[in-house]
């Protein structure tokens, strides 16, 4: 027979749209494996995205019990990685810029990727680099992006105010095209 195909349609859900209004409260945990583990260790399904969400929703249940919105994967030198549900990605001068995939095994994320390819739409240029949280508290943006919630600023990290403006927030949400409500 010919091939099937299913799909399902659905409005995207408050707690996504308001952390794209609104940004959201971030908080850093340790995933417990070095930034280059994954790649010398396949089996660990780093990049996969598996049936099993049990670590990453477990991870933003102990956010939000300690009044966060979400978490910040950190490797074990302390270096930022990925959120259970988004990727990285911050601007630091005239660059927008994530983590990088390939070497750390984590997933790489299709809207970051996309952002990225398009930055010099705005006039940025695109990189992939390494960052530690303190880094990122003084950097001149930081969002975690991904293809349901789209674009959410990070208003703290760890308690720390980022520097997250909100024109740069909406020129990326419009080159992303995300929707406000208003």
């Amino acid at each position: 027979g010919g091939v099937t195909a299913f799909a399902t349609l659905a409005a995207v859900a408050e707690p996504a749209c308001r952390a794209r209004e609104h940004g959201v409260a971030v908080r850093t945990a340790t995933i417990g494996v070095p930034a280059d583990l994954r790649r010398a260790a396949p089996w660990l399904l780093g990049g996969a995205k598996t049936l099993s969400y049990a670590v990453n929703m477990a991870s933003q249940r102990w956010a939000q019990s300690v009044g966060a919105d979400d978490v910040l994967w950190l490797s074990t030198e302390g270096y930022a990685l990925e959120a259970p549900t988004s990727t990285l990605v911050w601007q630091a001068g005239g660059a927008l810029c994530t983590v990088p995939a390939e070497p750390t095994g984590i997933l790489p994320g299709i809207t970051a990727r996309w952002v990225l390819d398009h930055a010099a739409q705005l006039d940025l240029q695109a990189h992939e680099r390494m960052i530690t949280p303190a880094e990122l508290t003084a950097v001149d943006g930081a969002w975690l992006l991904s293809s349901v919630r789209g674009i959410a600023a990070i208003r703290t990290l760890d308690g720390a105010r980022t520097r997250t403006a909100a024109e740069d927030t909406a020129r990326l949400r419009e080159l992303l095209g995300y929707p406000v409500r208003g």
